[in-house]
């Protein structure tokens, strides 16, 4: 009976440490315009639970799909670039942008995000980008596209 209360423990303990390190960040900052540093967008680890929200996104060429801005709670992404062209991934909070990279395919981001904060996936090529994109956390996220045209910081 002791060898089954001791792994009983030893799973606990194992599950516990799995869901710690999947919490671990690393914070990215930025200088606000009172030359404060802020937190955009935080490097994370994919969590272990299930996603809240799964895409297959498809960036048409030449646009920004644009995810979140408005919802009221904090919310992690990860994007796979499962196409043939790089997108551009951005953080937006308060009119201000971080570039968070340039997601080349085959490869993977992940990061945080606090409540209000956006994301932009920025297609500057003339073919469609596809990426395969999890959330979790909040739900409430805003979603839609622009033409990177109609967006004077596009090009920055």
């Amino acid at each position: 009976m002791n060898a089954v209360k001791y792994l009983s423990r030893l799973t606990l303990v194992g599950f516990m440490l799995l869901v710690a390190v999947s919490l671990q960040s690393e914070e990215k900052t930025v200088d606000d315009s009172n030359g404060n540093k802020v937190s955009i967008a935080q490097e994370a680890k994919r969590p272990f639970l299930p996603p809240n929200l799964t895409s297959g996104l498809r960036v048409p060429a030449g646009e920004t799909f644009h995810l979140g801005e408005r919802q009221t709670g904090d919310f992690t992404v990860s994007a796979r670039n499962d196409g043939q062209v790089a997108v551009t991934i951005l953080a937006t909070r308060e009119k201000r942008r971080e570039v968070v990279g340039e997601v080349k395919p085959g490869e993977t981001v992940v990061r945080r995000f606090k409540s209000s904060d956006g994301v932009l996936v920025q297609n500057k090529s003339d073919k469609k980008a596809s990426l395969y994109v999890e959330v979790w956390g909040s739900r409430d996220l805003a979603m839609y596209y622009k033409p990177n045209s109609e967006d004077p910081e596009a090009d920055k």
